[in-house]
């Protein structure tokens, strides 16, 4: 999933898979709670989800220890990127299940 704003317009891109095969996203949001670390790095997200036959999902990811991610960093002219990569524990909030992945996070920062 990507959600993307230029120009004060929304770019989503993105896409769920389950059983009955995959299909794109038509609704995100995402609530993150950063670290107080000094890259204040994502400890947990919650992502709201619709796909294209509105079918609704609710996904919790808490990063499994606090040493648990990597962080890379691109300087440009002007500010710089990083990515985050994290394991995850994840919990579907509406049926309780629950299982282990990743969560990435990418941030640009502009210092003009």
């Amino acid at each position: 999933m990507r959600k993307d704003y230029h120009n004060n317009q929304v770019d989503l891109s993105g896409s769920i898979s389950d059983k009955d095969g995959t299909l794109p996203l038509t609704e995100f949001e995402i609530e993150t709670v950063n670290d107080t670390d000094k890259f204040k790095s994502p400890l947990k997200s919650t992502y709201y989800m619709k796909d294209a036959r509105g079918k609704e999902y609710n996904i919790r990811a808490e990063r499994i220890h606090n040493n648990s991610f990597v962080r890379f960093t691109r300087q440009f002219p002007g500010g710089y990127t990083e990515l985050f990569e994290q394991m995850v524990v994840m919990e579907d909030l509406d049926t309780g299940e629950k299982g282990s992945g990743m969560m990435e996070h990418l941030r640009t920062i502009k210092s003009d």
